[in-house]
């Protein structure tokens, strides 16, 4: 029963059964009663004949393809929607590896721009993920916004996390994730912020956030920070820019960009607000 809900909220199988519905309503309208209870009176002996094979057989048949097709459909459309995004809104389980192969995905199919804002965004340092952004930043503009490990807002952040997250130093990130991001700043080119310009760039900033952005051409990532939570437990967010919440996301990647390239009002700098050039 469980399996026959499912199957009629999912929009393909639903398309299916309606069909199949309305098939035989229309069929019933050409017979008068007499034909139906003639017809339903010999169902037994229908489903006991057989050709080679007994039609029972070859009805379960039809039915069992039909229910496989449909399962087949929903997970190749769940797929897609994964690889290219093309719905407002998808969510990418935690602790899985489809979030991580979507990342990939979009990284080496990014026209555009590659924007990352977060905390250390330390997947990134992986050598697989270095070599990509290496060849990746020949093409794009590649920037990354990290919070400061040094900063009062990154020890904040650390008294609400896991000890597992936070056992990791200042010191210990510096030397572990910006040795990384030092090897990889020499072998790109700079692309400053708020630039098209293809090349790598690094900022640290300075005060708190509660999510991590990535905008990766018109697609915006979203990975939420909760409290006592580790920072690879929550699902990955994905808005289109057709869905009406990209704007929110976006329009902060706008802000920090207009930051970094001292192009915003000096309000924000009067906040003691820094994103200076990582070294």
């Amino acid at each position: 029963m469980s399996l026959l809900k499912k199957i009629w909220k999912d929009p393909v199988g639903s398309k299916v059964i309606s069909a199949l519905i309305i098939a035989l309503i229309s069929s019933i309208t050409w017979l008068n009663w007499k034909d139906i209870s003639s017809f339903i009176i010999q169902i037994p002996s229908l489903l006991m004949a057989s050709t080679i094979i007994p039609n029972w057989i070859i009805l379960f048949t039809i039915l069992l393809l039909t229910v496989v097709l449909i399962i087949i459909v929903n997970g190749r459309k769940k797929l897609i929607i994964s690889k290219e995004s093309n719905s407002q809104f998808t969510i990418l389980p935690a602790r899985e590896r489809s979030p991580e192969q979507d990342l990939r995905h979009r990284v080496k199919s990014a026209k555009d721009r590659i924007i990352v804002f977060g905390l250390t965004r330390k997947y990134y340092t992986t050598y697989k993920m270095r070599n990509l952004l290496e060849e990746r930043s020949r093409d794009v503009p590649i920037r990354f916004y990290l919070m400061d490990p040094s900063s009062k807002s990154h020890k904040d952040r650390s008294r609400i996390e896991p000890f597992e997250t936070t056992k990791e130093d200042s010191e210990q990130i510096e030397k572990e994730i910006g040795s990384a991001f030092r090897e990889l700043l020499k072998r790109t080119d700079r692309s400053p912020a708020g630039s098209n310009l293809p090349g790598l760039s690094i900022y640290y900033y300075n005060f708190p956030c509660s999510y991590a952005i990535e905008l990766i051409d018109d697609v915006c990532r979203i990975k939420l920070y909760g409290h006592g939570k580790g920072r690879t437990d929550s699902p990955i967010l994905i808005y289109s820019d057709d869905s009406p919440d990209y704007d929110y996301f976006a329009s902060q990647i706008e802000w920090i960009e207009q930051i970094a390239s001292g192009k915003i009002n000096s309000e924000w700098y009067d906040k003691k607000i820094e994103i200076e050039p990582f070294k």
